[in-house]
């Protein structure tokens, strides 16, 4: 990168400064994290379940007759 005078010197030397910090910024890593677990309690299980029951799939009552159309008549 050539350039002449002051301004082309300070320009070159600004350039040269952003990259340097640039440099030093992307390679820092904190040694301290700041974060924080708790632990929780587990929950209860839910009313009326133990744990050896098995799950299935409920049927969801009585099955509804199907609707006949006015226009199939």
């Amino acid at each position: 990168m050539t350039m002449r005078g002051k301004a082309g010197a300070h320009t070159a030397m600004l350039l040269a400064a952003i990259a340097f910090n640039l440099k030093k910024l992307l390679k820092h890593r904190p040694a301290q994290h700041l974060s924080l677990a708790v632990a929780l309690p587990n929950p209860p299980p839910p009313l009326g379940t133990l744990p050896f029951q098995l799950r299935t799939r409920s049927c969801g009552g009585k099955r509804q007759p199907a609707k006949q159309d006015e226009n199939s008549r």
